[in-house]
């Protein structure tokens, strides 16, 4: 072997002082704390710490587990590598699932990893790790036994160039390398931080919902490590050598000695840092060699673990070199590096085979997929070159520059696969490929073991023929009849004549395999298998219904090892077939797919030496497959191509096909009767996966791996066609084609409607009698449908078969259980005993039961003694005079009967036999054994011609040797002489608005037998249900018209293929998503061809191009919006645009969680929706949620879902449409979970709109709900698609439901389709979305019948039969908008059963009575700059929304003192506002106008002209301010007293600038000096200052410094930040400047536990440091103590409700002094008061249902409660802030009230209300995206935060005692501070501002001593120290600038012990418990503590007061003391 040299610059490790960095210790010996940082675990269930031996454990039984706190896993070093370690041992021999550690739910897809333990052929330990979004991987790490305890390790290293997982299990080492087929190790590494750690249990204790008993398991030891310890590479070459003289026999090592050795070998090994000596490395591998030979020379499967420890560090060394060391630039080293095993596998190469030099090969550069497949892994595919790389050896490979960083890869070897991922024994060594990435056009590539070469080529290739060099390989076998791609046969025979490797590829457009050379020679030629196989895989196609066209060939591959146990695996990741070693190079093998052409031979089995027949490689490409698959049937349905295969390509009869489908080895009588012998069948139930015990016949799996699963698709076959049969899969593969998101799993219902539809015969008794059950309402759909006989009487067929007694069972039993699996045998033993004539009648009467349902045949009588009953149907109930149609009447047996049954008939009624009509015969005979007979009435030929009222046939049986319960059989005689229409009238013209009524009448000449109906067309510019509403004695019909497309599949401009969106504009144009057309089409009015807006460029990522269009919108400039789903981003194309501009995403698909969060990716979107304001609403379907993009914005913010595919309220299920209405209520069809959920934007309010009765046919049930609209009357109406109809639905009027509604009968129907899904014109095929236009006619994306359908609704006019008259009732609604007078025009379009000739219209007119709307203006700023490049709109707005064109034209008025042209420019003169839009804009520019002169305020005055129509203006001037950018200069900053006296000194601070201007100049001022703010003196704040993040702020996600709508705050003495992490379920507590939180209260996930919540809300601490917390979902108040691990319920926690001890959603709470807890119970619209201890609440505000009445609150938020007992309510959706006082019926408004708005006495939904203590106000309010603010005696409100939209969401604010303003921001995901500092503002048009400092009394506490006599306190003079620091609008002087101001307050010298007020004591200072104010006036006293809340308001008498203030807690207090004079204030402490 030849020395191996690598290059050390490629893997090298540099030691440090790195240390074993452990963060957790769990020891477990009486407790189960950690013993390092003190992580507590929360502890559940069954456990108790006990004693093994010399340990102490900790033994977990049952339902027992542990999870760690989320701070641990924070010490989590996700970017480099993870560890830890586990001793444990099993103990509980009845069980061995149970999971040891984990931070993910119990699914191997689940994000996170975990280990456990699980039964798979004995106890094993397994590790999965996932990402959510792929299969997810599973280890198989070690057997386990009981009782012996088990040393594990595993370290997770992550950066490395190929990520793996090591596990250590008693010293045996095993790696696992990371697979990124199976899981993204990105997000699989954003579990890691900050997730729980479950020890025990998996994530939530899922688990224990399929697995309930768990084993019982003692834990020693759990440890933790962010740092794996590295390991010493001498130590490992010490060891080598040892081995390696132990090997040559030098040196003789004892088994203690290899033991101890290889001890150290394990604890250092660590294939990331190692770096082997090349020399000690390559004598161990060569004397190994010598010593033992290959490793796997013996050609069976071996254990690792199992191995001789030499064989194991050779096996680790060697699988080391092959992992790291071929890489792009250390391959050239890595020459003559040969493996000795590579003469076992893959074999050797002819020393004497000629290399290549610059040999030209080609291959295919085309790979694009086709989604109707749905292939696993269909992103790469594999191209065999004809080469082979010999071990060792050098090979060189040049390529053209256009596949240079494409993604294409070169393979050395076959073989790919990871073993280890799925065993862990082998018979090769599991990784024997090298793979390289084409980077540059030279790559030069090698493999120890030698290797077939590969290109595999990336989805989305389009290289066309790619023409190679290669030089250094052996040529190989390789044939190819590819087209275009072909190898002659000649030359193939001849490189198999002269061939030097063992390995041989064949290739062909639908196949490719890799198998021995030897073998190839027994075949002459390759085309006689391959075109057996190519015929394998049309037969695929044909019975899936997908094309032949293959876009990827299959890939079998010959293996000595099974690689994934037969799972058909990708062309990239090919399906192994296993062969063993003996046979793996024998000239005539049997094996696959070399004698596949012996089909008989693996067909019945005997082909394969291992067993491995034929049909289990079909199985397995089944799977590959994914064929469309029913619950329960993913092992069954991929049985069926065996049975396709054996017919179609082998010649077999069906019977025969089935036989050999499967192990079973069964017939179809044989699967027929192993399914109907079984209980399930008997009982009605279906046929699935099912444990019951039925009687104890123990059936087990019903299903899987079955024949008789999949036995009833056979029968489709065998009775129709696999063409047939593949017409119903097509549907699905349709289905895939237009939804990138469809799986393949489908409901029966669905599959069984899909069959119906496509084979146009009902379907359901043949899926019935197998077990596939239909709903009832889907059996009554199908109705009308045709049953076929051929379904009969295969039914009858398997009823013939059942064994008739126990005899006839035993012939069953003997021929079918030695085919059949053991738990089967079990079953048909227990059979055996109890079969007999009942169990067989209850089989027949089973089958008897599903061929009377639909064939009304073998009917089981309907009485108890077995006499038939006859039950009679007509044909008709009507028969007309002189018809050509008879009727007939049918007389049936519900049981047939071995005696003649006669019927004679007695005939009466008001017709007359002979003259009205006749009848065949008198009377009815059923012969004997018959199930039926008929007669027929006839009237052919009879008519009296005249017009006459109903006449009635009446026949009366009398039977013989039957019963019935039918008295008579009428049959209407109806005249065919019509009746005629003599007038059609209407009672009003002129209605007015608002309950105004006409009436329609329409009369006949004379009463008809028939009904007569009138049909109408309304039409006018009036709109049905917008304009009026018609009340119908007849239900009306709809016309439906095609108003676009209709005309089949295609590319032609009035086609379309599948139409995915549709929008209809207010001129009637109709744009259509046409989805595989990659465009968008408008259809004017009337037009039969469409015109393409956008796209129409073939598929692509262009900005002209789109990639399968989904939903759609135009917004009232006509931009059209796309959701261009395949590009994952949303199009905005301008009107005649030819490209598109990205408005959300376009930057890739980003695939986000509820655990990764990406805000500027999408991931297919298939809905947007665009509000007036611009702002972008996307269904981002792939990521489950809604996201929000504003105008401009980079990223989205999430506004619906939680990023995570789920059914819980707060979770969606690829939502395929979102809808916005004007309140911005989000309504969003979340399709999966097949509802519609309506969402509350801001206050994240979910209900359940529609569809909470799980999926189905039912009225009240939708099924894939996959589009909405919702009309101006709150209707919705829902493309409900699998269902093939359009459901409108009421919008419950209590809006208090949500989550539990209750249908109610009416709440929703049918408006159209649910007719079957078809192509007729009253029929839909798969409804993609709905539209509803201005006139209340609505359109349909009929989407499968590439359509657009519009219904109009065309009412009638009934008069009922008998009857002479009938009527139309319209009544006009009240629109609120101005309009002209509008018209409905009625027209008779037809009349049925009678004449007419009216064809008049009739019109009325709604006289419209709205008052013309009130035009205001807005400007978005009161002012503009000069220059500026900002410009201001001056915005047009009414009052309501008019139908008529508003015109208003401006003036510039002569009062303007501004300059038009010079100065500023309009865009316009004029604004028009188009009839349904409420406002337009024109826009006032001064950019690059600028006079360089320091001006004050100039003004811009514009007047309306006279003329304006269609509204009234509310003011006839606006005036903008112009303000000159010209800054004057500050030319001195002064102050007038210097030296101040404590309490109530005052010195003020004058600033001058050179000349008035026209804006405000503030001076911003430094302060420092030893006196301190609100201490020491106060300041006349006249401007605040800038906001700063002090919480959060780095997007949504869990981690420990973001926020998930963080929503409650409350800031503590210490300015530490509590906040509420609403969708994080946890309250984090945030120190000053620190960069993250720490949780102080919830565990992170959903809980209604004691320590865990459902959105927590509001909260509040009290002085005593407990924290209240509005447990908004959980329905309750709890109360936690700081530092505690759970909470206790103090409010609520009794379920839902409005009784006085529930609560309903509580969002605020406020607890007072005394400990009273007021709540904000938000959805009982009412404010409740808890008093300590109490058990139920008390009413103190609201209370009287939903309102905005005086005495109602509507959904209130935040509250605030004074010491006077006053509370402030944020009266939200009243957009109120709303005062109760004690005892209060009614509430006052104070703040807001006057309707939704942004003007300033208005609010828009404001969340939170505060109360300083100066008693400001500030509201949060929430939509303005602002805090407002009014101090008390101030008239105007004052604005903070609502500069250039910085704040968004907010939810809550908190004002600190030093008036710092803190506010949450949920779609922030931050919380800001504003900080109040001093500034100067000179005002505008001034030249000095002014700063008022007022010294207060301080009453230090600093030289307090522990005395309590009375003593003086002196703590000096202090200083306050003020320097300017900058300016805006003014520039500071050189002597401005260096200002300093020092004022000194003087220190009175008070006594803080006996405070003098006109002689006041106050004493002691400190106190204990009471306090003593002694005085000789009368005073007022207040308490506040530091924040400023107010504790106590009390007056003090004349004399000694004692006062107790026990209830306060120990701290500091403010006393202040109040005279009529003066305030005097005093720091008192409590000890």
């Amino acid at each position: 072997m030849k020395k191996i040299t690598i290059l050390f610059a490629i893997i090298f490790f540099i030691f440090s002082n790195q240390t074993q960095a452990q963060f957790a210790s769990y020891s477990f010996d009486t407790d189960a704390n950690d013993a390092i940082n003190g992580y507590h675990p929360n502890t559940y269930g069954g456990i108790s710490f006990i004693t093994d031996g010399d340990s102490s454990v900790i033994e977990l039984e049952e339902d027992g587990f542990l999870n760690l706190p989320s701070a641990l896993s924070g010490n989590i070093n996700s970017e480099e590598e993870f560890m830890y370690s586990i001793r444990f041992k099993l103990t509980d021999e009845d069980e061995g699932m149970r999971t040891l550690v984990s931070n993910k739910y119990f699914s191997r897809p689940a994000l996170g990893f975990d280990l456990y333990t699980g039964e798979e052929g004995g106890v094993q330990l397994f590790a999965t790790y996932g990402d959510n979004k792929s299969e997810g991987q599973l280890d198989f790490v070690s057997p386990l036994d009981f009782n012996v305890w088990y040393d594990v390790t595993v370290k997770m290293f992550f950066n490395v160039t190929r990520p793996y997982i090591q596990y250590m299990v008693n010293g045996n080492v095993s790696i696992s390398y990371f697979s990124d087929q199976h899981v993204d190790i990105e997000t699989f590494k954003s579990s890691l931080d900050n997730k729980q750690i479950w020890v025990g249990a998996d994530k939530n204790n899922t688990m224990a919902i399929d697995h309930p008993s768990y084993a019982k398991v003692n834990i020693d030891s759990l440890l933790f490590y962010n740092v794996v310890p590295p390991g010493d590479p001498a130590l490992i070459n010490t060891v080598l050598n040892s081995f390696t003289n132990h090997m040559n026999g030098s040196t003789t090592l004892s088994d203690t000695e290899k033991e101890n050795l290889y001890s150290n070998f394990v604890d250092n090994w660590d294939e990331n840092s190692y770096i082997p000596n090349e020399e000690i490395i390559t004598s161990y591998l060569a004397s190994y060699n010598l010593q033992h030979g290959a490793i796997f020379n013996a050609e069976i499967k071996i254990r690792v673990s199992e191995m001789f420890i030499e064989q194991r560090i050779q096996y680790t060394l060697q699988q080391w070199i092959v992992d790291n060391l071929y890489t792009t630039s250390n391959t050239s080293n890595m020459a003559g590096v040969t493996f000795l095993d590579h003469t076992v596998f893959p074999g050797e190469v002819d020393n004497n085979a000629p290399r290549v030099n610059d040999s030209s090969f080609n291959i295919d550069g085309f790979y694009n997929t086709d989604p109707g497949f749905m292939l696993n892994d269909q992103d790469r595919v594999i191209r065999p070159t004809g080469y082979y790389a010999a071990p060792g050896e050098l090979v060189t490979l040049t390529f053209p520059n256009n596949i240079i960083n494409q993604g294409v890869k070169v393979r050395v070897g076959a073989h790919l696969g990871d073993l280890e991922a799925t065993w862990n024994e082998f018979s090769r060594f599991p990784r024997i490929y090298t793979l390289y990435n084409v980077n540059s056009t030279s790559l030069t590539v090698a493999n120890p073991f030698g290797g077939a070469i590969y290109v595999i080529l990336p989805d989305g290739s389009n290289f066309g023929t790619v023409t190679c060099q290669i030089s250094g390989a052996v040529k190989a076998p390789y044939y190819s009849n590819k087209p275009g791609f072909e190898r002659t046969l000649l030359d193939y025979q001849t490189d198999l004549a002269n061939n030097h490797v063992k390995w041989v590829d064949w290739e062909s457009s639908k196949f490719i395999t890799t198998f021995p050379a030897p073998a190839a020679t027994t075949i002459a030629n390759p085309d006689d298998v391959i075109t057996l196989w190519d015929q394998t895989f049309d037969s695929f196609n044909i019975h899936l219904g997908r094309s032949l066209d293959r876009f990827r060939a299959e890939y079998i591959l010959i293996d000595c090892q099974n690689n994934y146990a037969g799972t058909a695996a990708p062309a990239s990741n090919p399906m192994p077939i296993e062969v063993t070693g003996d046979n793996l190079f024998n000239p005539t093998p049997t094996m696959v797919p070399i004698n596949v052409i012996n089909g008989d031979a693996f067909m019945t089995g005997v082909g394969s030496t291992i067993g491995l027949e034929h049909h289990v490689i079909l199985h397995e490409m089944g799977h590959l497959h994914n064929p469309p698959t029913l619950h329960e049937e993913q092992e069954t349905i991929v049985n069926l191509p065996a049975v396709a295969v054996y017919n179609q390509v082998f010649g077999q009869s069906m019977d025969n096909a089935l036989i050999y489908s499967n192990q079973q080895r069964l017939n179809f009588d044989e699967a027929a009767l192993d399914w109907i012998l079984s209980p399930p069948f008997r009982f009605g139930d279906r046929m699935e996966i099912d444990t019951v015990n039925y009687d104890n016949y123990l059936d087990g799996i019903q299903t899987s791996y079955q024949t008789r699963g999949h036995a009833k698709y056979a029968d489709i076959a065998q009775l129709y066609s696999w063409e047939e049969l593949g017409d119903i899969n097509g549907y699905f593969y349709e289905e895939r084609l237009i939804n990138p998101l469809a799986n393949n799993s489908y409901q029966d219902d669905i599959y069984i409607g899909a069959a119906t539809e496509k084979m146009d015969i009902n379907m359901a008794p043949l899926f019935e009698f197998w077990g596939i059950l239909p709903s009832e309402n889907l059996v009554s759909n199908l109705e009308k449908k045709s049953t076929d006989n051929k379904i009969k009487e295969r039914l009858l067929h398997y009823r013939s078969i059942v064994p008739a007694d126990n005899d006839e069972f035993q012939v069953v039993y003997d021929n079918m259980t030695p085919r059949l699996e053991s738990h089967h045998d079990i079953r048909y033993d227990n059979m055996l005993i109890n079969y007999n004539e009942a169990v067989a009648d209850s089989i027949v009467a089973r089958i008897d039961v599903v061929l009377c349902k639909y064939y009304n045949a073998n009917c089981v009588a309907s009485n108890n003694d077995g006499t038939p009953t006859v039950t009679f149907n007509l044909s008709s109930e009507n028969i007309d005079e002189n018809s050509a149609t008879d009727v007939t009447l049918t007389a049936s047996l519900d049981i047939l009967s071995s005696e003649t049954v006669t019927i004679d008939f007695t005939l009466s009624g008001s017709a007359l036999q002979t003259t009205d009509y006749t009848l065949s015969s008198n009377s009815i005979t059923i012969v004997a054994g018959a199930q039926s007979g008929s007669i027929t009435i006839s009237t052919s030929g009879l008519d009296d011609n005249e017009i006459e009222v109903l006449q009635t046939i009446v026949l009366t049986p009398t039977i013989t040797n039957a019963t019935t319960s039918s008295e008579a059989v009428i049959l209407n005689l109806l005249s065919e002489d019509n009746p005629t229409v003599t007038s059609i009238t209407t009672s009003e013209t002129s209605i007015a608005e608002n309950g105004g009524v006409s009436v329609i009448t329409a009369t006949l000449d004379t009463p008809a037998s028939k009904p007569t109906h009138i049909i109408l067309d309304i039409t006018g510019s009036a709109g049905y249900e917008v304009d009026y509403a018609a009340a119908y004695n007849s239900k009306g019909e709809f016309t439906i018209s095609t108003v676009a497309g209709g005309n089949g599949a295609g590319t032609a401009n009035n086609q379309f293929n599948y139409t995915s969106g549709l929008y209809v504009d207010t001129s009637g144009n109709v744009y259509v998503a046409d989805l595989l057309n990659h465009r968008v089409q408008k259809w004017g009015k009337g037009a039969t061809s469409g015109t393409t807006v956008a796209g129409g460029n073939g598929a692509g990522s262009a900005a002209s191009q789109l990639n399968k269009p989904h939903g759609i919108f135009v917004d009232t400039s006509g931009n059209l919006y796309i959701a261009d789903s395949e590009n994952h981003r949303i199009q905005k194309w301008e009107p005649g645009a030819t490209e598109g501009i990205t408005v959300a995403g376009g930057n890739g698909q980003g695939i986000a969680s509820h655990d990764l969060n990406i805000f500027d990716k999408l991931n297919s979107p298939q809905g947007v929706f665009v509000t007036d304001v611009g702002d972008i609403y996307v269904a981002d379907t792939g990521n489950n949620r809604i996201q929000k993009w504003s105008p401009g914005a980079t990223s989205g913010i999430r506004v619906a879902g939680g990023g995570e595919f789920g059914v819980n309220h707060n979770l969606l299920a690829h939502p395929n449409n979102v809808f916005v209405t004007p309140n911005r209520d989000i309504y969003v069809a979340d399709s999966e979970n097949s509802r519609i959920q309506k969402w509350r934007e801001g206050s994240i309010d979910i209900r359940n709109a529609t569809g909470w009765n799980e999926e189905g046919y039912d009225v009240d049930q939708l099924n894939f709900a996959i589009g909405v609209f919702v009309d101006p009357l709150e209707n919705m109406y829902i493309a409900d698609y699998y269902n093939h109809r359009i459901q409108k639905w009421k919008v419950a009027a209590n809006t208090t439901q949500h989550l539990d509604e209750t249908f109610v009968e009416g709440d929703a129907f049918t408006v159209a389709g649910n007719q079957g899904q078809g192509i007729a014109t009253n029929q839909l095929n798969g409804p993609k979305a709905v539209f509803v236009d201005v006139l209340g006619d609505f359109y349909v994306a009929d989407m499968r019948n590439h359509r657009i359908q519009k219904y109009h609704y065309s009412p009638r006019i009934t008069i009922a039969a008998g009857e002479t008259s009938g009527t139309l009732t319209l009544t006009a609604i009240e629109d609120t908008s101005d309009d002209d007078d509008e018209t409905i025009v009625i027209s008779p379009i037809s009349v049925v059963n009678a004449f007419s000739d009216h064809i008049n219209t009739h019109t009325i007119t709604i006289i419209d009575d709205d008052e013309l709307p009130t035009l205001s203006f807005q400007l978005s700023a009161e002012s503009i700059g000069e220059n500026s490049t900002t410009d201001v709109d001056l915005v047009a707005t009414l009052s309501a929304t008019s139908n008529k064109e508003t015109i208003i034209n401006f003036s510039v008025s002569d009062t303007s003192t501004a300059t038009q042209t010079t100065e500023y420019t309009l865009s316009n003169t004029s604004i028009t506002i188009p009839a349904g839009v409420n406002s337009r804009s024109l826009t006032i520019s001064t950019t690059g106008l600028d006079d360089d002169e320091i001006e004050v305020v100039e003004t811009i005055v514009m007047t309306l002209n006279s003329g304006l129509t269609n509204a009234i203006a509310a003011t006839n001037t606006i005036t903008l301010n112009l303000l000159s950018e010209d800054a004057p200069t500050i030319t001195s900053i002064i102050v007038d007293d210097t030296n101040i006296e404590e309490n109530g000194g005052v010195s003020i601070v004058t600033a001058t600038i050179s000349a008035p201007t026209s804006v405000p100049t503030t001076i911003e001022l430094d302060v420092e000096g030893t006196a301190t703010f609100i201490d020491d003196y106060v300041v006349d704040f006249s401007s605040k200052g800038t906001a700063s993040i002090v919480a959060g702020g780095n997007g949504i996600g869990y981690f420990s410094n973001k926020f998930s709508n963080p929503a409650g705050i409350f800031v503590d003495t210490e300015d530490a930040i509590y906040v509420a992490d609403q969708f994080n379920q946890r309250v984090q507590k945030w120190a000053p400047d620190a960069t993250e939180g720490i949780i102080v209260a919830g565990t992170e996930e959903m809980g209604d536990t004691p320590n865990a919540f459902v959105e927590p809300r509001g909260i509040y601490i009290t002085n005593d440091d407990y924290i209240y917390i509005a447990d908004s979902k959980n329905h309750r108040i709890q109360k936690w103590m700081t530092g505690e691990f759970s909470g206790i319920s103090v409010a609520g926690g009794n379920g839902e409700g409005e009784n006085s001890n529930q609560l309903n959603n509580p969002i605020g709470v406020h607890v007072d002094i005394l400990g009273n807890v007021y709540v904000a119970d938000t959805y009982n619209n009412r404010i409740q008061k808890w008093e300590p201890g109490a058990t139920s609440g008390i009413t103190v505000a609201g209370g009287n249902g939903e309102g905005a009445a005086a005495n109602q609150l509507n959904n209130p938020h935040g509250l605030y409660a004074d010491d006077l007992g006053n509370v402030y309510v944020a009266d939200t959706k009243n957009h109120r802030i709303q005062k109760w006082g004690p005892g209060d019926t009614e509430g006052t408004t104070i703040a807001g009230g006057n309707g939704e708005g942004a003007a300033e006495n208005q609010l828009h939904h404001p969340e939170d209300v505060f109360i300083d203590t100066k008693g400001s106000i500030y509201i949060s309010d929430t939509y303005n995206k602002r805090i407002q603010k009014k101090e008390v005696g101030d008239l105007e409100w004052t604005t903070i935060g609502n500069e250039s939209d910085q704040l968004d969401g907010i939810r809550n604010i908190f004002v600190s005692a030093k008036m710092n303003v803190y506010v949450s921001e949920a779609f922030n995901q931050r919380v800001q501070k504003y900080h109040y500092f001093p500034e100067i503002t000179i005002p505008a048009g001034e030249t000095t501002g002014d700063l008022t400092i007022t010294a207060l009394d301080d009453t230090s506490s600093t030289s307090v001593a522990s005395s309590t006599q009375d003593r003086n306190s002196d703590d000096g003079d202090e200083n306050i120290v003020i320097t300017p620091t900058s300016a805006s609008n003014g520039i500071l002087s050189a002597e401005a600038f260096g200002t300093t101001i020092n004022i000194i307050i003087s220190n009175e010298s008070l006594n803080l012990l006996n405070f003098e007020l006109d002689n006041v004591r106050s004493y002691p200072n400190p106190f204990d418990r009471f306090h003593f104010i002694d005085s000789s006036i009368q005073l007022k006293l207040e308490i506040y503590d530091v924040n400023g809340r107010t504790l106590l308001k009390q007056n003090i008498e004349v004399g000694e007061n004692k006062i107790d203030l026990s209830r306060l807690s120990k701290g500091f207090y403010i006393f202040k003391f109040i005279d009529t004079n003066r305030i005097m204030s005093k720091v008192i402490i409590k000890k």
